[in-house]
């Protein structure tokens, strides 16, 4: 039974309930054409708006609409000069909060408790908390997490010794991973924060979902073009598949 009610109370969580992982033979790919495919994928991330940076504090990077271009012409100065290849990375702090960068999503909703439409956020927690008084962050579902997170890759071809991060030198292999703490994307959640919370009944997020999981499936199909055009590995997590958190062989959300 799903409640006709949409009360706009999505849950985070402590672990990820859904992950993408990207991974390219880097030694086949080419330094060249992972500067190019990162570009792209935050062109990508940017037009969907799933994620957009706004700033990078030890990049010396700030950006008033998160636009992609001057971090795309950042990364590639920064592989000229210091010989680094950065996909992702870009010392964005993962959980929501971290003062070393912004990163945001756009979350549609019509209006309940939530919020209004076409609010960005990169904290759940304080956006639920907010609409929420009665929700406590340490004992209920919400986490300080942004709505999407990416690991990403980072290493120097030329310095073994430099501190690579998502790297593997034998077989040689960098991934990035795409991961979400969040029921937002889906249209049947648990409406783990409902007073009447019952573990029995499903809580309708159609409408979010129409707005939300829609946008994520066109970041992922166009980053799954990307990547797999140029030898890239498109893995799914599939073993966090499960009655609410449903999605299909590339990761995107069933809309049904």
């Amino acid at each position: 039974m799903i409640s006709p009610e949409i009360q706009n109370y999505w849950s985070s969580y402590s672990e990820p309930i859904w992950r993408v992982d990207i991974a390219f033979d880097f030694t086949r790919v080419g330094s060249e054409r992972l500067l190019l495919w990162a570009c792209e994928a935050l062109r990508v991330l940017f037009d969907t708006e799933v994620y957009k940076i706004t700033a990078v504090p030890s990049l010396n990077y700030y950006s008033v609409n998160g636009d992609p271009n001057s971090l795309c012409d950042l990364i590639f100065s920064r592989s000229k000069s210091e010989g680094v290849i950065d996909l992702l990375y870009l010392d964005v702090g993962i959980h929501a909060g971290d003062p070393s960068s912004d990163v945001y999503t756009l979350l549609n909703w019509d209006g309940g408790k939530a919020g209004v439409q076409g609010t960005s956020c990169k904290d759940l927690a304080s956006l639920q908390m907010a609409a929420n008084p009665g929700l406590n962050s340490q004992s209920d579902f919400v986490y300080h997490r942004k709505p999407l997170e990416i690991s990403g890759a980072l290493f120097c071809p030329n310095n073994p010794r430099f501190p690579s991060v998502n790297v593997r030198r034998n077989p040689s292999e960098i991934y990035i991973q795409l991961k979400s703490y969040t029921d937002i994307w889906f249209p049947k959640v648990r409406g783990m924060n409902e007073p009447d919370f019952d573990g029995v009944r499903w809580w309708s997020n159609s409408l979010l979902a129409s707005h939300n999981g829609g946008r994520l499936n066109a970041a992922l199909r166009n980053l799954h073009s990307l990547s797999t055009s140029i030898g890239g590995e498109w893995r799914v997590a599939h073993e966090l598949r499960n009655d609410f958190c449903n999605f299909d062989e590339l990761g995107m959300v069933v809309m049904d």
